[in-house]
């Protein structure tokens, strides 16, 4: 597993404990999902998630 999953994942664990809960992954999740939702419409397009991801990649340092 990647340097950039394991922030990711550590990201997510909001509470500390070394541990994803449902909770804490569906909001991770939701949290992107709104992102990426660009016309903010509730549904994600192929090019709303691939532009997105542009983006995201981007701003690596």
């Amino acid at each position: 597993m990647g340097k950039g999953r394991i922030k990711r994942l550590t990201a997510t664990d909001k509470d500390g404990d070394g541990k994803l809960s449902f909770k804490e992954v569906v909001e991770a999740r939701m949290a992107y999902y709104d992102a990426a939702d660009a016309d903010s419409n509730d549904l994600l397009s192929v090019p709303e998630c691939v532009a997105f991801e542009k983006k995201r990649r981007a701003a690596r340092p």
